[in-house]
Order: C-alpha cells, then structure tokens, then sequence
C-alpha cells in the first residue's frame, strides 16, 4: 500500500507545482510563494507575494506573477531562492507560459482587452501577436506544436468564454 501524508499543516495551500527533478513543491500560501520537500518538513518561504510559479525549461529558474508599483509583472527567482528579478513588467497574474525559447503572456486588462505578448530571451525584445478586443481572465496555456494559444476572456458579465488562437506565429 502506497504511503500518504499531509505535507504542510500550518498553511492554506494554493498553486502549487512539483520540480521536475521532484527534489522540491513550490505553493502559493500566506505571503507568497513557498517550497517545502516532498517528504515534508518545514517549508521555506522564498518571497514576498507572487503567485502562480512555474519552473523554467532548463530547472535553473522558478517564474511566478508578482507585483511592483501595484501593477502585475512576471519575476523570477532561482529554486533555491534569491532576489527576485522582474523579467517583464506588465503581465495579467497567471496569464503567461514558458516555452524554451521565451515567454508567451497577456498584458493586464484594460477597457478595450489585452495584448498576447512574446518575450524572446535571446534577444530580450518584446512583440505583440494578438489583441483580445476584451478582458482575459486566470491563465492560458499553449499547444506542444506551438501553433495554438487557449485561454478564456470574458465578453459579457459575468460569463466567461474559451477562446482559442490559431496558427498566431
């Protein structure tokens, strides 16, 4: 029979994520963004706010959606932890993903929606693909192939539709 336990005790546990290397589980709860062992233990707090962390291709990073000057942006931190360093500015909360060579997100809402961005790492520019004409809610996600963007925007209140761009390169 396979052991089960309850990792931590103390926090309400969100958004978490497991290494690849399984060696560490990243979760959002009070204050920010935590790691903790799998085989339990006390969990280690890395940073003060943020959410919706996601390891980088390569395991050298761990991005998660923070906040400067009260306005969304993407920051990054080693596994380890550190000082995070904000790699875009301007990003809606959870609405970013990590393919090898950049990174994909949605600028924060405004009246007329929301810009699909791509931040190249090579070259450190930045390019629009796509205008929403509305609102973008929590989260997206691309396609293996990398020719589809799925994520949800809210055309009327208070319902939300999945919307799906393709063949946006």
């Amino acid at each position: 029979m396979k052991k089960r336990y309850q990792i931590d005790k103390q926090r309400a546990v969100q958004q978490f994520r497991l290494l690849a290397d399984g060696r560490w589980i990243f979760f959002r709860g009070e204050g920010g963004i935590y790691r903790i062992s799998p085989s339990g233990g006390t969990p280690e707090h890395l940073t003060r706010g943020g959410s919706a962390s996601e390891e980088s291709s390569d395991g050298r990073w761990l991005y998660f959606s923070g906040e400067v000057a009260d306005v969304g942006a993407l920051e990054r931190i080693p596994p380890a932890g550190g000082k995070p360093e904000i790699v875009v500015p301007g990003v809606a909360g959870r609405n970013f993903v990590l393919p090898d060579t950049g990174i994909w997100y949605f600028t924060p809402n405004t009246r007329d929606g929301s810009l699909l961005q791509f931040h190249d790492f090579a070259t450190r520019a930045t390019r629009t693909e796509y205008d929403t004409s509305s609102p973008v809610f929590a989260g997206m996600t691309i396609s293996p192939d990398r020719r589809h963007i799925l994520f949800t925007q809210t055309d009327r209140a208070p319902g939300r539709d999945l919307m799906l761009v393709e063949n946006f390169r």
